[in-house]
């Protein structure tokens, strides 16, 4: 070997500066990872909060079903199916309510759940938008269905994890309702 390389590694002050460069290094390769991360699975769109609709909640009736607590119009009705399933109608819209204790974190649960058509309550519901939202501030999924031949009735499914229990909440809304915004909004979770 050269007789410079050994006079390099005998200096006391060579190791640190090895041991910087590799930290430079790995935190540029972890900020590059990240960034790439961002673009592929989406920004996180904040859901606006109950002050941005002051009026709207006037006539609007609470449902806390536990794990989860949120309002609707007077004018929509409860048909508990079981512990698990919740709906709730005004006779033209649908909202419903899966809850379904999980291990998993909110990607695993919602990357299972892609394979399980009864996950997002509608069977065959063609192509959709993917997005990451806070719902009380909790990271949650948005999956907006696009309108195909077979599957005329557009939806929003929210996919969340209930903080306290670890219980994996799927809230799927007809997306012809008009206060969607003002719903997801008023949803809070039992912290």
């Amino acid at each position: 070997m050269c007789g410079c390389y050994n006079k390099l590694m005998n200096k006391k002050g060579f190791i640190p500066i090895i041991a910087i460069l590799i930290i430079v290094i790995l935190s540029s390769i972890g900020y590059v990872t990240y960034k790439n991360f961002l673009k592929t699975s989406g920004k996180i769109i904040p859901v606006p909060t109950p002050t941005s609709f002051p009026n709207t909640y006037s006539n609007w009736k609470v449902y806390d079903l536990g794990e989860i607590t949120f309002k609707l119009p007077n004018d929509w009705t409860e048909n508990k199916v079981n512990n698990n399933d919740t709906y709730f109608s005004n006779g033209d819209q649908t909202i419903s309510i899966h809850k379904e204790e999980t291990d998993l974190n909110l990607e695993s649960f919602f990357n299972k759940g892609k394979d399980d058509t009864k996950f997002l309550r509608g069977g065959d519901l063609g192509s959709w938008i993917e997005n990451k939202v806070l719902i009380d501030n909790q990271p949650a999924i948005k999956v907006e269905t696009l309108s195909t031949e077979n599957q005329s009735k557009k939806l929003n499914v929210y996919t969340v994890i209930s903080p306290k229990d670890n219980v994996a909440i799927v809230i799927t809304i007809d997306n012809e309702f008009e206060n969607i915004n003002e719903f997801v909004s008023s949803i809070t979770f039992g912290k």
